[in-house]
């Protein structure tokens, strides 16, 4: 009963969500913090991860609500906010030593992006729905 619960969608879902705010807040698994230098890339990864079409389309259709309050922070909290406000500094400055390392979406660029996906939702429903 147990391992059923563990591999639903609903619990994985959860699952995924909890440990995004983790590293959100700066956190690391199962404890303690992370340091600045891994908190914002880990930032910047989780904003590519979550803008992604594929995983952001999933995410407003498994709990939009709980996806709003995950992503929050990037608006309203001074560290994850400024580290997408002077992300192209900071990936200039490390990445000749952090291979792969690259700029994610700025805030406009966020709330373009799940504008523009939830209203091919809303079409798509609509078109399901006959309007």
């Amino acid at each position: 009963m147990k391992l059923d619960i563990e591999h639903s969608k609903t619990y994985i879902g959860y699952k995924l969500m909890w440990i995004i705010r983790l590293f959100m807040q700066g956190k690391m698994f199962p404890s303690g913090n992370l340091s600045s230098f891994k908190w914002q890339m880990y930032v910047f990864d989780i904003v590519r991860f979550i803008t992604t079409p594929q995983f952001l389309k999933w995410f407003l259709r498994f709990d939009p609500k709980c996806f709003f309050k995950l992503i929050t922070p990037l608006f309203t909290e001074n560290e994850p906010f400024n580290y997408i406000l002077t992300q192209k500094s900071f990936v200039e400055m490390y990445k000749q030593r952090v291979p792969g390392l690259e700029t994610c979406s700025t805030h406009s660029e966020i709330l373009q992006t799940i504008s523009e996906n939830v209203q091919e939702m809303l079409d798509q429903d609509r078109a399901e729905c006959d309007g």
